[in-house]
């Protein structure tokens, strides 16, 4: 059962990747990040676990530093929420 979960969480998260391949690089929406992590009682040390990203790349994003769609993707997947509500919605 696990190996088929796994197989599914994949999917999932390269068809995330593939949507959004052509962003090089993105922001997250830290509001939306603070209002999801503040839902589940989550610190950065718990997000850094769960991510497998370390506490210092979250700070970055949560200082405003552009991310790499990977990074989005996990972040996202962390907090069960779609990708293209944690990314900032560019103008234009």
């Amino acid at each position: 059962m696990l190996d088929s979960i796994e197989r599914m969480l994949y999917t999932v998260f390269r068809a995330y990747a593939l949507v959004i391949e052509e962003v090089k690089q993105m922001r997250i929406d830290r509001v939306t990040l603070a209002t999801e992590m503040a839902r589940r009682e989550w610190r950065y040390k718990r997000l850094a676990e769960v991510t497998g990203l370390s506490r210092c790349t979250l700070s970055a994003v949560t200082g405003g530093k552009t991310v790499a769609p990977d990074t989005a993707i996990r972040i996202a997947g962390a907090l069960d929420i779609p990708v293209e509500r944690l990314v900032e919605q560019r103008e234009g």
